[in-house]
């Protein structure tokens, strides 16, 4: 798939009387494809990944991706990013899940970055002693071909933490 959506519309408009050409039900087939099986991808971490406390870990997800429509991740190069790409901008759907080894002490963050540029943080936690703590964090964004994601870790408890599992999805909803 390379351009999710086409606009009926725009491939035609018949008027009173006529039939629409063959165009037309290609139109409506590709959007019909896009409502049921969205362009994106799903990436899964391959490994725990190590945070020191107070710095920045930006998820590597070097699995086998669980999905990917359109070539969004590579989990060699760059596999900390889900890229948008040609021809694909518009709203995304970004979710993403961690899972911190356990440790009672001080917050977890989990958050988004796109393009390099500023961290959105989408879920704080205290860490706890019981269990693992799990974050998960959902947010619509708008992006445009060549712009990418990264998901971000953090967290504060005075000694270095592993990400023992992280998930993230990236999934095209509609035109910005």
């Amino acid at each position: 798939m390379t351009t999710p959506y086409s606009d009926p519309f725009g491939v035609h408009t018949p008027t009173t009387g006529t039939s629409p050409p063959a165009s037309w039900g290609t139109s409506v087939a590709n959007n019909l494809q896009t409502i049921s099986a969205p362009p994106g991808c799903k990436v899964v971490t391959s490994a725990a990944q190590a945070t020191a406390s107070g710095t920045f870990l930006f998820v590597a997800f070097a699995a086998a991706d669980i999905r990917d429509t359109d070539a969004y991740h590579d989990i060699v190069t760059n596999n900390t990013r889900m890229t948008v790409p040609t021809g694909m901008g518009g709203i995304y759907r970004l979710t993403a899940h961690v899972e911190w080894q356990i440790n009672a002490t001080g917050q977890r963050l989990l958050g988004y970055r796109v393009t390099g540029v500023t961290t959105t943080w989408m879920e704080s936690r205290v860490g706890v002693t019981t269990f693992e703590t799990r974050q998960s964090g959902s947010e619509e964004i708008a992006l445009v071909a060549g712009d990418y994601v990264e998901i971000v870790a953090m967290q504060n408890s005075g000694a270095g933490l592993n990400v023992n599992l992280a998930r993230a999805s990236l999934t095209w909803l509609g035109r910005a």
